[in-house]
C-alpha cells in the first residue's frame, strides 16, 4: 500500500503506540504535537491525529 490512512483520536499518542505494537514498527512524531505517523509494513502511513473542537 502507498499513501495514508488517517484516524482521528482523543489520544493520539497513545493510539501510535498500540498501532506501533501491533505492526511491530516505531511511531513516529508527525507535524504537530498531537500528530503520530505509523509506517505500514507494506508501505504508506497511518496518520494519527487529535480531533480539532473546530472541525464537524
Amino acid at each position: 500500500m502507498t499513501g495514508s490512512l488517517v484516524l482521528v483520536a482523543d489520544d493520539p499518542a497513545a493510539l501510535a503506540s498500540f498501532c506501533g505494537a501491533l505492526l511491530e514498527v516505531e511511531p513516529l512524531p508527525g507535524l504537530s504535537p498531537t500528530h503520530w505517523r505509523v509506517p505500514w509494513p507494506a508501505g504508506g502511513f497511518l496518520e494519527i491525529d487529535q480531533s480539532s473542537r473546530c472541525s464537524p
